[in-house]
């Protein structure tokens, strides 16, 4: 008997087909998954306990927040936990008050309102908070890195050849903060 032919396709065995799409993580597809990965992530922060959500804050980084909506809401958490308080969205709130974190354009004046609904659109914290968490640092890592090769691509074209060397120091700086970011994955 002859076993079954492998039917998977290239892409299955490390080849790219011609066929095959790449995304560099730059459709608005992709960034609308990021956002709601981002939202429900911060929403099941806003339902734990500040023992919980201290050591899951440890390597978030505020960018891996694609909007300035998101990004305030996880800077009040950060300062909520900090200050000692579970991440309620009314500590959350004040905390941002407290520690001047600019609301976003259309938040102001529904602040709570607006944190009430995120933490209570939240699907359930302690089975999915995690998974939510590493989406969004893998994702913010496969970013920075897109955005980083784009830039030596570009300045590579700029300027004259006497500065390339220049660049590509700066580059293996930059590559090497972002190695350290993707080990911690």
């Amino acid at each position: 008997m002859q076993p079954e032919p492998d039917r998977r396709g290239p892409a299955v065995h490390g080849a790219v087909s011609r066929t095959t799409t790449i995304n560099h993580g730059n459709s608005s597809d992709d960034h609308a998954l990021t956002a709601e990965l981002a939202a429900a992530a911060l929403g099941c922060l806003m339902n734990l306990d500040i023992e919980q959500v201290r050591p899951r804050l440890v390597d978030v980084a505020e960018t891996s927040f694609p909007d300035l909506v998101l990004r305030f809401v996880f800077r009040g958490i950060r300062a909520a936990v900090e200050a000692g308080d579970a991440p309620r969205p009314m500590a959350v709130a004040a905390a941002a008050r407290r520690g001047g974190i600019e609301p976003p354009p259309g938040w102001r004046g529904l602040i709570l309102s607006n944190l009430v609904g995120m933490a209570n659109d939240a699907p359930a914290p302690a089975a999915l908070v995690d998974w939510y968490l590493e989406q969004l640092k893998d994702r913010s890592v496969r970013h920075a890195v897109a955005i980083s090769a784009a830039a030596l691509h570009d300045r590579a074209w700029l300027g004259d050849s006497g500065d390339l060397a220049d660049l590509l120091r700066a580059h293996i700086a930059e590559t090497s903060r972002l190695l350290q970011r993707v080990e911690k994955l």
